[in-house]
């Protein structure tokens, strides 16, 4: 179940992994509906929403505001559920954003640096993780590949200003 990014989200929530919060909505309810006022609040303004089956941003929307957005999503990516996540304020560090991917190949914990505008990678250098302190990202990377038994995956971490890590994707 890890395919699908609603359930993948909720069970990394679960299992006590730094998310932001994030709610799924049915494509089959998207008429009916509503947002709490405490969804709102806790999802800020404005949100993503992901197609839960969806790659390479296909359908990714940085910008949603109601239930209703879902539907510009759908026309892009159209898929049975969709992630409704909260957008994470991202540090800067030395000019660029506090952003990786983080890739586990059979056991292997690789980081890069990735900028969420350009996609560039750039390999993070010995140097880097402890100018700073990106240790734990490589913990990240093996806790994942524990809890879900996948053998290749990478997924999206960013650093907050505050410090605090959170998966993103």
């Amino acid at each position: 179940h890890f395919s699908d990014k609603g359930a993948a989200h909720a069970a990394l929530t679960a299992a006590g992994l730094p998310l932001p919060f994030g709610l799924t909505v049915r494509a089959d309810e998207l008429d009916t509906r509503v947002l709490t006022p405490e969804e709102r609040g806790r999802l800020g303004e404005p949100f993503y929403i992901k197609p839960c089956h969806g790659f390479a941003c296909r359908g990714v929307l940085a910008d949603g505001r109601e239930i209703a957005d879902v539907r510009r999503s759908q026309a892009a990516c159209a898929d049975t559920h969709y992630l409704l996540q909260r957008r994470v304020e991202v540090a800067d560090i030395s000019g660029r954003p506090a952003y990786w991917r983080v890739f586990s190949i059979l056991g292997d914990v690789r980081v890069c640096w990735w900028h969420p505008a350009t996609r560039h990678y750039a390999l993070v250098t010995g140097w880097q993780v402890t100018q700073y302190q990106l240790r734990p990202l490589f913990d990240l990377g093996r806790r994942l590949a524990a809890l879900t038994g996948l053998e290749l995956f990478s997924v999206e971490v960013a650093r907050r200003p505050d410090g605090a890590f959170r998966l993103i994707d």
